[in-house]
């Protein structure tokens, strides 16, 4: 899926609606910054971890860092969006890495776990995508507080990943240019978007329209987004 749309930039909370495009989208509880400018993000493939109906008509693009705190609430919002709108096909949820490592020294390992996880499942003929979503369910549990080597090292095993091939997938850094790949894209939207941080969202609806939301969102809001964007 390509992705060069206008797009509008989710930022702090208050009330009222905008317009775009020459048409009123009555999201409430929004400050919306319109940018008619053009963002273009790395095609989603079968490569992307991808939760949901890949073909939904909502497809919300997630950069997210596995020690973050925001991004830990965010995840729990997100869960519940899927149990709402992912059952019935309505909403995809793309997770890509964005690791601040210079605050979080323990994201990129994490991100490589992940990704290391997803892989030696499919590896043992395990669903290496339901694996990689259940890893990062649990690991954010209690992150970030709680993310440690060791942490990451028990959950794989508890998903019938052997420790020890985990641990030199991680030290080898196997997938690292997976998530390069991911840190592309936010080095692209760092040049358009100001203050750019984590969790930052794309969401994509079937006609083109792309919401950028940069940092933490209330459940409730996306709902409205959502439905918003659904009707489009």
């Amino acid at each position: 899926m390509n992705l060069p749309f206008a797009s509008i930039i989710i930022g702090a909370i208050i009330s009222g609606s905008i317009w775009f495009n020459n048409r009123e989208i009555n999201i409430q509880e929004q400050d919306l910054v319109l940018e008619d400018n053009i963002i273009e993000i790395n095609p989603i493939t079968n490569d992307d971890n991808i939760r949901g109906n890949p073909n939904a008509p909502v497809t919300i693009v997630e950069y997210s860092d596995y020690q973050c705190p925001f991004c830990q609430d965010f995840h729990n919002t997100m869960r519940r969006i899927m149990d709402e709108y992912g059952k019935t096909g309505q909403v995809s949820w793309v997770y890509r890495h964005f690791p601040l490592q210079s605050i979080h020294p323990l994201a990129k390992q994490a991100a490589l776990a992940s990704e290391c996880v997803k892989n030696l499942a499919n590896d043992k003929g395990l669903d290496g995508g339901k694996l990689f979503w259940n890893f990062s369910d649990s690991l954010f549990l209690d992150a970030p507080d709680s993310l440690t080597l060791e942490s990451m090292q028990i959950i794989a095993e508890n998903l019938g990943i052997d420790q020890g091939d985990l641990a030199v997938c991680i030290s080898s850094e196997r997938y690292m240019k997976k998530i390069e790949r991911d840190l592309l894209d936010i080095a692209k939207l760092s040049q358009q978007v100001q203050g750019i941080g984590t969790p930052f969202n794309i969401v994509i609806s079937r006609n083109g329209t792309q919401v950028q939301i940069n940092g933490n969102e209330s459940y409730e809001n996306l709902v409205i987004l959502i439905n918003t964007l659904l009707t489009q």
